[in-house]
């Protein structure tokens, strides 16, 4: 006679697991992780990373360091535009001649600033090289704006050579930019902020065209008096200010809307929170050798 054979247990099933997901905080390789698991290296819940790409499911930090380069740049443009407007009517004075510098280099470093990468590395195969051209850029103005302003108090011949290296060198970096916000800007709720970035970068990159063509004009010798640079050059050259002055304060409204949101999801926020001093923790007990102790 047979005896009754147990009935087969029932195997939970398997957790899911996810491929290649960088980590939100700290840009760790999520790979075969469970989907209900943590990051191993900060403790970030895995289900944090698989939220969207939109800067409100972000890095909070990271936008608030992105906000503060947007101040920054904006301040740096607005004052350059204040000491251009000085430096026009009083014409001498070394610190005029190291005020406007001191103004691109604000603008440089905000641009720095507001360039910082994402941290889980999101982005990076869309608009990572254009992030680094806009670095790039911001600081070659600031040592174009220097050279500049040094040849001309010191009243030397390559003065126009190295004011049209500084014209060039700020478009450039505006033009850069206006593309990078517009990049940026698709991944903000708002849809029609990265149509109206592409607009505006169109717009800056014709009135730069029609300045470079004013200062060529004067160059060749129509003579200081002509009335080409000041009915062209420098009108559309104070429009390209404001218009990057807008761009770049509009964002930073943007980024303000985005880092109240992002504080106010509060799950990813705490996990967040938790998760960086889990991984402090754990390196401050890490040996130099990569055990812990």
């Amino acid at each position: 006679m047979s005896t009754p054979t147990e009935p087969a247990s029932i195997a939970p099933p398997p957790a899911q697991v996810i491929d290649d997901l960088p980590c939100r905080t700290c840009g760790y390789n999520l790979r075969t992780l469970a989907k209900d698991g943590v990051c191993p290296e900060c403790a970030t819940p895995v289900v944090a990373s698989l939220r969207s790409e939109l800067l409100r499911e972000a890095d909070p930090n990271w936008l608030r360091r992105m906000r503060s380069g947007c101040e920054l740049a904006y301040a740096g443009i607005w004052a350059a535009w204040i000491w251009f407007i000085f430096f026009q009517g009083f014409h001498a004075g070394l610190f005029v001649t190291f005020a406007i510098p001191g103004a691109a280099a604000a603008a440089a470093l905000g641009t720095w600033m507001l360039t910082i990468p994402d941290p889980s590395g999101i982005g990076e195969d869309r608009y990572g090289r254009l992030r680094v051209w806009a670095r790039a850029l911001g600081i070659a103005q600031f040592a174009a704006v220097l050279v500049s302003s040094l040849s001309r108090s010191a009243h030397l011949s390559v003065y126009p050579l190295c004011e049209g290296s500084e014209m060039f060198a700020r478009f450039a970096w505006g033009a850069t930019l206006l593309w990078y916000l517009d990049r940026l800007g698709r991944r903000t709720w708002r849809s029609k902020i990265s149509t109206g970035y592409r607009i505006q970068a169109f717009l800056f990159v014709g009135m730069s065209a029609v300045s470079m063509a004013a200062w060529i004009a004067l160059c060749i010798g129509t003579g200081p008096r002509s009335p080409v640079p000041w009915a062209l050059g420098i009108p559309f050259s104070w429009l390209n200010i404001f218009f990057l002055y807008g761009a770049v304060s509009a964002f930073d409204k943007v980024l303000k809307a985005e880092v109240k949101a992002a504080t106010q999801s509060t799950g990813p926020s705490v996990w967040r929170t938790a998760g960086s001093f889990l991984y402090s923790a754990k390196r401050l007990f890490r040996r130099k050798n990569g055990r812990d102790q």
